[in-house]
This record gives structure tokens, sequence and C-alpha cells, in this order.
């Protein structure tokens, strides 16, 4: 994916969505999302075409969905970032 962006009033955020079908056939649907280490972010954000957006004006900790179970863990790398996302979901 691309690094997102942000928009005013919420902390820099990727949505995601999980689609399952249970083991009784009842379909599933979760929705949530990942945020960002505020340090990636600042890192990111300076660059462009990130840059030319201007400031954000919402950090992790004021943002009202913000979870630091959501934030993920990435790392840089020659190509940019990368990171992996472990979800468990109970659909008993």
């Amino acid at each position: 994916t691309i690094y997102p962006g942000w928009y005013s009033g919420r902390a820099v955020h990727i949505h995601f969505k999980v689609r399952l079908t249970g083991s009784t056939g009842r379909a599933y649907e979760f929705t949530s999302q990942l945020f960002f280490d505020e340090a990636v972010n600042d890192a990111v954000h300076a660059q462009a075409p990130y840059a030319a957006h201007g400031q954000r004006d919402m950090l992790n900790v004021n943002d009202r969905i913000f979870d630091e179970q959501l934030v993920v863990d990435a790392a840089q790398t020659a190509d940019g970032y990368s990171a992996v996302f472990d979800l468990g979901l109970n659909t008993a």
C-alpha cells in the first residue's frame, strides 16, 4: 500500500476489513483501523509529496479512536517501510 495521508481531525491511520465464513457457514465481517508510530509519521510526512499537504493537526494520543494495541510496528527498508500486524478474531 501507499503510506496513508491525513485529514483534519484524525491521526494518520489506515482502514482494514476482514471477511470470512465460519465453520457453520455464518459470515463474519470485521472492520478496524491501524495507526503508526509518531516518529514514523514525522519521517514520512517530512518528505515529498506528503510535506506539501502541511502539518497534520491530530496526533495519535488525541484521536478518539486511537488504541495503542492498533499501532503497526513499521520498520524502515531500502524501499520505504514494511510491517506485519497479527490479528486474531474469535468467531465462536
